[in-house]
């Protein structure tokens, strides 16, 4: 939970959070958006460019990204290259 006051944000954990661990917030209600759609969505909303892992246009979209049933033991990620739109869109990153 956050809640935001001028100049001060206050924090709640669900965990214990040990001293010097970052500590994160999600600006969007779902990280299953399409890369492009999301990185449009927090220029517009919030005014910044995002270059965390999941915007990061050089790694694969593993926001959306589900386990790959070919490998073993589930050890590869199906994600999407483009906006994922189409099946033939979705690859495994470990087989291919």
């Amino acid at each position: 939970h956050v809640l935001l006051r001028p100049s001060v944000a206050v924090v709640a954990a669900v965990r214990a959070v040990k001293a010097g661990e970052p500590l994160t917030i999600s600006y969007l209600p779902t990280a299953w958006m399409p890369r492009s759609e999301r990185r449009a969505e927090l220029s517009s909303r919030y005014l910044f460019d995002c270059a965390c892992r999941w915007c990061d246009a050089d790694t694969p979209d593993v926001a959306r990204a589900f386990r790959c049933p070919e490998c073993p033991r589930g050890s590869g990620a199906v994600c999407p290259r483009g906006d994922g739109a189409a099946a033939g869109q979705w690859e495994c990153v470990q087989c291919g």
